[in-house]
């Protein structure tokens, strides 16, 4: 007999016979019992049928399953428990997964059970480790956990979550939730959906019963949450519309040798929307796109930084578009890797310590992106131009910054919107910047002042901000320049280019902002100037060139020989207006050339042989 509330707790203990007082010898040491009696023998290890009745009207019973319990452990004194409330059949038993426990033994141990308090397994998501059938998470039964079991959303099964849900992770055997099927993480601004680490007590309290975390006290035993304590939320190519929206993902990123997806969110050949999302505090990187179109907006990428190569998001192929998102504090802010159809716009990127964009061949599409205080200021470019057809560099606040060698490979052509510009890397770290126009590729621009086109150094901060967040000076050589090899098509108008022809201070006189052994070569209304050697070097593979309304200056600094503003070595071409300043020979030619010059505002023009 007895009174239980309604949402509340009855906790009946077994007296054994002789025993008068509870508080001493009961079987829990720190709860006190609403109902202390003798079972007699008490109950069967083997199972029993257990009756709440009132009057001859039963309210509620545990049938046995078969001949024995439905659950729990008579050798691990794990309790059984049920899953909901609501539900029944044997199926919703499960035994206390040991994350949740409430109460002492006769031994001062913490019990492998909850006397009145919440089922541990209660707390899951369903009582398996998969979702078979569409279910909806409400904020009512918040917070729920996933245990070291994982959790799987199979084939054509939504999960739906509503606002204000938290699910958390456990760190033990680092769990996924893995989607087959569809989520639908459906939160508000103002109420988001948070997956978190069991231990994170900023959304959804203190779950571990630990106490606060406080990195702060030295005496706090309370865990803290770190990055990496779970593994990830991998969607598969079997999902269909799964969307995350106002979804806070925080602690995951947890990844072992040979894993495919180092990320606390995974895309693997398959589209998701993200909208308003926030992924901190992953190990590795917080989302990595594998050959994905999803769309990512408004969202946030931060503090994804513990390994060397982390980023905001990773991108391997695929097509997806990013637009309106903040990246802060990561390594890379956005690392895109072979993914020319990828786009990203007007997004912003801060104090990302190594760069704020990384692009690795075949160049994604970025316009209108800025940031400052990123380790480099600028949307990295490395690796090879591969993809057949017209790649545009677009604008953005930030410059692009050319790290080694980025060649154009045959059947691609390179050009540029207007107002671009395109730093070199100087030689630091051996990462001097050069820009190769190969056989069947073309380096193409159609401006309309020198200033519509700017190529420089990084170190450079007159145009493009500050790129490398230091005081330095620009100089001759800073970075290679521009290299059209034999075969390559060199067509370009508008533009400016200086501090090339790097390395400056070492041997060969082969150096030139603009190195030329193409087929053909067409440079109009440009600035030549401050570049190491020679401005612009003519090579014998030169079939015809052809320079026009042209400005070329201040080329003195040089490893041996003459510096030049153009050097030409057995080619035929022709300059037309022309201006050369401050330099130490303006024209140098040998070998069986032919120039044709036409209107040179030269003042006294320095050439050898002199005159031409």
């Amino acid at each position: 007999t007895g009174v239980i509330p309604a949402g509340g707790y009855y906790l009946i203990e077994r007296k054994n016979t002789g025993e008068t007082n509870e508080l001493t010898e009961g079987p829990i040491q720190d709860i006190t019992a609403d109902l202390w009696t003798s079972f007699g023998a008490g109950l069967n290890d083997g199972g029993e049928d257990l009756v709440l009745s009132r009057a001859s009207s039963t309210v509620d019973e545990a049938l046995q399953c078969g001949t024995s319990w439905c659950a729990g452990s008579a050798t691990s004194k794990k309790t059984m428990e049920r899953y909901d409330s609501l539900a029944s059949g044997i199926s919703n038993w499960g035994t206390n997964n040991t994350f949740f426990k409430n109460g002492l033994n006769v031994a001062g141990s913490p019990l492998d059970g909850t006397p009145k308090s919440r089922n541990s397994v209660s707390y899951e998501i369903t009582n398996s480790a998969t979702l078979n059938s569409n279910k909806t998470l409400t904020s009512a039964k918040s917070p729920y956990l996933i245990t070291n079991n994982g959790f799987t959303i199979a084939g054509g099964a939504t999960l739906t979550i509503e606002p204000g849900v938290v699910i958390k992770l456990v760190a033990q055997n680092e769990p996924s939730l893995v989607v087959n099927g569809t989520i639908a993480s459906n939160g508000t601004a103002s109420n988001p959906v948070v997956f978190t680490e069991f231990t994170d007590d900023t959304y959804g309290g203190d779950m571990n019963g630990d106490g606060a975390c406080n990195p702060s006290d030295a005496s706090s035993t309370a865990a803290c949450p770190q990055p990496g304590l779970w593994k990830q939320i991998l969607v598969n190519s079997s999902s269909r519309n799964s969307v995350f929206s106002n979804t806070i993902i925080r602690y995951g990123g947890r990844w072992f040798s040979g894993a495919a997806y180092k990320s606390a969110v995974a895309l693997d050949n398959v589209n998701a929307n993200f909208d308003g999302v926030t992924i901190e505090y992953s190990k590795k990187h917080g989302l990595h796109l594998q050959n994905s179109s999803s769309t990512i907006s408004n969202s946030v990428f931060k503090n994804n930084n513990t390994d060397t190569d982390a980023a905001g998001i990773y991108i391997a192929v695929g097509s997806p578009t990013i637009t309106g998102s903040t990246f802060t504090n990561n390594r890379y802010g956005l690392y895109v890797a072979s993914a020319p159809q990828a786009t990203a716009n007007s997004n912003t990127f801060r104090n990302n310590s190594v760069a704020a964009v990384e692009s690795e061949n075949d160049f994604a599409s970025y316009s209108s992106n800025g940031g400052s205080g990123n380790g480099l200021n600028a949307i990295v470019l490395n690796g090879d131009l591969g993809s057949a057809g017209t790649t545009t560099l677009k604008t953005n606040s930030l410059p692009y910054l050319i790290r080694d060698e980025v060649q154009v490979k045959s059947g691609a052509i390179l050009t540029f919107e207007t107002g671009t510009i395109v730093k070199g890397h100087a030689n630091v770290n051996n990462d001097t910047g050069k820009l190769t126009i190969k056989t069947g590729s073309k380096l193409f621009f159609e401006g309309a002042s020198a200033n519509d086109l700017i190529f420089t150094s990084h170190f450079d901060d007159s145009v493009g901000g500050d790129t490398d967040n230091a005081v330095n000076t620009p100089a001759a050589g800073d970075w290679y320049g521009i290299f059209i090899d034999n075969g390559g098509i060199l067509d370009m108008k508008g533009f400016t280019l200086r501090y090339g022809g790097g390395i400056a201070g070492t041997s060969g006189t082969d150096k030139g902002g603009i190195r030329v052994e193409g087929d053909t070569a067409r440079i109009d209304t440009a600035l030549i100037e401050n570049n190491y050697q020679n401005g612009i070097r003519l090579a014998t593979s030169v079939d015809l060139f052809s320079i026009k309304n042209t400005t070329v200056r201040n080329h003195t600094q040089k490893t041996s020989d003459v510096a030049s503003g153009i050097r030409v070595i057995g080619t035929d071409g022709a300059l037309e207006n022309m201006t050369f300043s401050g330099n130490e020979m303006d024209i140098l030619a040998s070998s069986g050339y032919s120039i044709d010059m036409t209107s040179c505002n030269c003042g006294s023009a320095t050439t050898d042989p002199s005159p031409l």
